[in-house]
């Protein structure tokens, strides 16, 4: 599981050309599938707002990814094991709250939280993401100041250990005392 777990999100960190992927903590479970505990993803077609989100969430510790489209997203999410999706309300092939809407009825996408980002009134942003089930809600004009709170939240939701049957461990447990694997 761990070779496997390894494998994947060094391919993840190519595909993204990322320059850092943390992944704290990473769960083994008993049948030997993994859960990484605490990746976010940034969905938003404007790059300069993408930008600026990723800045933030990095700039407070956290292991971001990213994607210029929703197109695609559930697939990224399920190979990247993301806990939280911050996405764009208002996006030309596919609007955030349609993507939404095909998590909460993938029973594999369920779980993931989702925030919705826009620039719309608070008003309306606050309308759009309760009706259609988003787990928050953030305003483009207070992005600095309520986006990395409102992500810890839902991290802090998203982070605790899966319910599982039998027993799992943690990362740490399998590397042995000379720092090897095994």
């Amino acid at each position: 599981a761990l070779n496997d777990a390894a494998l994947r999100l060094a391919d993840i960190f190519l595909q993204h050309e990322a320059t850092l992927l943390e992944v704290n903590p990473l769960f083994i479970l008993a049948d030997g599938s993994w859960v990484v505990g605490d990746i976010k993803l940034v969905i938003d077609d404007n790059a300069l707002n993408r930008s600026a989100i990723l800045r933030l969430l990095r700039k407070h510790g956290m292991s971001v990814i990213s994607s210029d489209t929703a197109i695609g997203a559930t697939r990224l999410v399920l190979r990247s094991r993301v806990s939280v999706v911050v996405a764009d309300l208002n996006m030309p092939a596919m609007q955030g709250s349609s993507l939404l809407a095909v998590f909460r009825r993938n029973p594999r996408l369920a779980h993931v939280a989702v925030v919705l980002l826009s620039g719309v009134s608070a008003q309306e942003l606050v309308a759009a993401a309760s009706e259609v089930g988003a787990d928050a809600a953030v305003s483009k004009l207070e992005m600095a100041t309520t986006l990395v709170p409102t992500v810890n939240r839902l991290l802090r939701r998203a982070q605790r250990p899966p319910q599982v049957s039998g027993k799992f461990s943690l990362l740490p447990s399998i590397i042995n005392k000379k720092g090897s694997i095994g």
